[in-house]
């Protein structure tokens, strides 16, 4: 499997430069965290809508760093018999432990840490997994990486400092990152010399960088379907990639609203003040309204 870096994941550069000082460079050079005093447990929670690049960053930063990289659907770890779960937690750490440098990454961490778990054994669980992260003040070069489409649905005891220390909103991709996500998504293809990648950025507000991969896969189909009936080989044309975009619909007006929906009914505004000014962005910008 080819190995993916920062380079494969279209802008969002703020986030980058965070995963870079809080989990790269502590891995690259410990001798300067050293120095500085300045300690290397790190611990980030990505939050934000679905297909937007969570996933890809955490993929990307081990392979910045060449760790061993655990990539845990947390929903895997939940057992029906009683102490199964907590077994599977403790054995994850400790693999991470044996690997090391090892990133965890921990998908849909909600599945956990939930307030819906109120019952003892949800609750004991999510203590499990809080012993972990507790235990883990000197882990050396062991990050862990976790990530949620439903940021309403986690525990505030995991977001508070020495358990996740940075919680960072990873925003639907902005004009900059889709002309940068179709780049990616069109390397290698071969694509015409028609092809505006910035008329197609301005034709996808509101997509996600999943929909988006899932554009030039449409539209990369056209040319091929006409190849195997046997028509000339041709490239991917601007016609194919509008008629992909006209054929999928945005993906992320619903998550923005049902976020909204969820965080404020839940009291939780204090925990994700970047996804409040995204939108208030967004409707200073005149692109929605009923956000603010």
């Amino acid at each position: 499997m080819k190995r993916v870096t920062f380079d494969d994941v279209g802008d969002l550069e703020r986030i980058k430069r965070e995963i870079m000082l809080s989990i790269i460079y502590p891995l690259k050079r410990p001798d300067l965290y050293e120095l500085y005093k300045k300690g290397i447990k790190s611990s980030i929670l990505l939050y934000g809508p679905p297909g937007c690049g969570k996933t890809l960053l955490a993929r990307a930063t081990a392979g910045e760093v060449r760790a061993k990289f655990y990539n845990i659907k947390t929903a895997d770890l939940l057992s029906k018999w009683y102490g199964e779960t907590d077994k599977n937690i403790q054995f994850v750490f400790e693999e991470a432990r044996k690997n090391a440098p090892s990133i965890l990454f921990f998908d849909e961490i909600d599945s956990i840490g939930s307030p819906k778990n109120g019952e003892h054994h949800e609750r004991r669980i999510l203590n499990a997994f809080l012993t972990e992260l507790d235990g883990f003040e000197d882990r050396g070069d062991i990050m862990i990486l976790a990530a949620t489409n439903s940021p309403w649905n986690i525990d505030p005891a995991l977001m508070r400092p020495g358990r996740f220390d940075k919680l960072l909103f990873v925003p639907p991709p902005d004009f900059k990152a889709r002309i940068e996500i179709f780049k990616i998504h069109l390397r290698g293809r071969p694509v015409a010399s028609d092809v505006d990648l910035e008329e197609l950025a301005k034709l996808t507000e509101g997509y996600s960088g999943a929909d988006i991969r899932e554009i030039c896969n449409d539209a990369a189909t056209f040319p091929l379907e006409e190849a195997l009936q046997g028509k000339p080989l041709r490239e991917i044309c601007m016609e194919d990639l509008i008629k992909a975009i006209k054929g999928r619909r945005p993906s992320l007006s619903y998550w923005l609203r049902l976020a909204k929906l969820k965080i404020v009914e839940r009291k939780m505004e204090e925990f994700f003040p970047e996804l409040f000014e995204y939108f208030k962005e967004l409707v200073a910008e005149e692109k929605i309204s009923g956000y603010a």
